[in-house]
């Protein structure tokens, strides 16, 4: 297979996962982030000097673990994006560069090392902040789960406004960063986040 032909295998893939009935976030996820995920990616790593053969699929699949439900989505993530890839006869020689940028994007020890693992975490967190994502998850927390006068739906919304901000910290290449700026900093005005 072609390098086209595996994007295409694994994007196909992935979203047939993202659309599956039982999971919860399926009318947006495809679309609103791993998508966007995708598209930083391709915008950024050849910039910044990424293996493309690397950077593309674990954007395709960096949260594959997340889509099948593991707690652990990175680390046990990683492990299923071996699995597939053998599956679909990628590259050998790749399939364990692609698994460790997969595994290091959440920041849960280890910090990325790799070029295209700092990539990947970097839009993995932009990407929470140029597209909807974080007004999906306060909009399910809003959504008739709690009235705003209930003192839980606040501390809901602080909790995600709470791990907004750790997703900001995720974006660790400086380029990624400056291009996200002005959609954190309209993020927390949105919020009052300081």
């Amino acid at each position: 297979m072609s390098s086209k032909e595996f994007d295409s295998t694994i994007k196909d893939y992935v979203v047939e996962l993202c659309h599956r009935a039982d999971f919860r976030d399926r009318e947006w996820y495809w679309e609103e982030h791993v998508s966007e995920v995708v598209r930083l990616c391709e915008k950024f790593g050849p910039a910044l000097g990424a293996d493309m053969s690397i950077l593309r699929p674990a954007a395709l699949l960096h949260d594959l673990g997340k889509l099948l439900g593991m707690k652990d989505h990175a680390k046990a993530g990683a492990g299923e994006v071996e699995r597939y890839l053998s599956e679909i006869a990628f590259p050998e020689t790749t399939i364990l560069t692609v698994a460790a940028c997969i595994r290091e994007h959440s920041f849960d020890p280890p910090d990325p090392e790799s070029t295209e693992s700092r990539i990947l975490a970097s839009c993995d967190g932009a990407s929470h902040f140029t597209t909807l994502f974080w007004e999906r998850y306060f909009f399910d927390v809003a959504k008739g789960l709690f009235s705003e006068r209930d003192p839980s739906w606040r501390a809901a919304v602080e909790s995600n406004a709470q791990k907004a901000l750790e997703d900001w910290e995720k974006i660790v290449v400086s380029e990624i960063r400056e291009y996200t700026q002005p959609h954190f900093e309209c993020f927390k005005k949105r919020y009052a986040l300081k």
